[in-house]
């Protein structure tokens, strides 16, 4: 499914940095060279929410979008999009487009102080 969703995201010209397992993700992603994250809900080893939960413990707001087999999306996860597999192209590629703006706007209020106790 990896190399799938790789070809996928390539084909629209988007730059991929694939990993195989969520361990191998947080030792290797720099945050502000990310735009968003696709988990999978229920990896080997570390799940996807055990993932999303190192990431926001860095104090990164990165975007995630979730895979999922499951139709129920967890209430306590606010901020991540779910997908319920198998995922069709175009869903996907919108959640992609919506993260890279959200995670675009998030810089942008960073750099500039806005939210959070800035402006």
């Amino acid at each position: 499914m990896r190399e799938g969703l790789t070809a996928l995201i390539e084909s629209v010209g988007l730059s991929v940095q694939a990993f195989g397992s969520g361990p191998e993700f947080l030792g290797a992603y720099i945050a502000e060279a990310a735009a968003c994250v696709i988990l999978d809900w229920n990896m080997p080893g570390m799940n996807g929410l055990a993932v999303l939960r190192e990431i926001e413990a860095s104090g990164n707001n990165l975007p995630v979008i979730f895979l999922s087999g499951s139709l129920d999306r967890p209430a306590t996860i606010p901020t991540a999009q779910f997908l319920t597999k198998p995922v069709l192209e175009d869903e996907l590629m919108i959640a992609i487009r919506q993260a890279f703006e959200s995670n675009r706007r998030a810089r942008f209020e960073k750099a500039a102080g806005i939210g959070k106790g800035g402006l």
